[in-house]
């Protein structure tokens, strides 16, 4: 694959080929495309592709010019270097962010905003209308949204960390460990599985809680 990267304060976008080095092609202030005045992006972050050659960027607004931020949906023809404007979802003005932000979106019809000015998480849907709005302590610089299957893997990961790091006494002191976290607190798995689990990684080599934990996941997440 090639490079996307994100000049803010030059308001472009640069496609660069990963093996060369070479500009394939300048989006933005002087840039190899013809943009309309409702086209043009200001100080912009999180510029993510969509598909062969659609993109999604956040662009932030600039104070003194337009003091909205949105998302911007375009497709790039690279062939005839032509810019199309596919769609524009504008934030509220109070939630204007001149710097930081970003914008993601979510099973191809809604929108996931940071207005990191603001400290704010939002969800839109493909008219604007803000569907989720928190409000919290901290500025975020950019917030992914994870689909119920990559968060199941998430949820593995950290089981797996805790009781690694707070077990203590051996490969049964483990075993018992994975035996609560996964039977007993989070009823993942009966306990004959764990049992089975324990039959099964007694006949393999390598150390027997790893081959505990493996069997385990893979009778979870496959």
């Amino acid at each position: 694959g090639n490079y996307l990267v994100s000049f803010r304060s030059f308001n472009q976008i640069l496609k660069i080929d990963s093996e060369s080095g070479d500009i394939i092609w300048r989006l933005g202030d002087n840039g190899d495309f013809n943009l309309n005045e409702e086209d043009i992006f200001y100080q912009q972050h999180a510029i993510n592709k969509i598909d062969s050659n659609k993109y999604l960027l956040f662009d932030n607004g600039l104070s003194d010019v337009r003091m909205t931020s949105r998302a911007l949906l375009f497709t790039i023809d690279e062939e005839e270097k032509i810019f199309r404007s596919d769609w524009s979802v504008y934030l509220p003005d109070s939630l204007f962010t001149f710097k930081q932000g970003s914008v993601y979106l979510i099973d191809n019809e809604n929108y996931l905003f940071t207005s990191s000015v603001n400290n704010r998480i939002i969800i839109t849907d493909n008219s604007g209308k803000i569907l989720w709005n928190l409000l919290s302590d901290h500025s975020y610089y950019r917030v992914y949204y994870l689909s119920n299957y990559w968060m199941g893997y998430l949820k593995l990961f950290f089981t797996f960390l805790k009781t690694g790091t707070i077990s203590f006494g051996g490969y049964m002191m483990l075993i018992a460990m994975i035996q609560y976290e996964f039977s007993e607190r989070k009823k993942i798995i009966r306990k004959k599985k764990i049992l089975d689990a324990i039959t099964m990684a007694s006949f393999l080599p390598g150390p027997m809680a790893i081959n505990v934990a493996s069997y385990i996941g893979f009778i979870i997440k496959g």
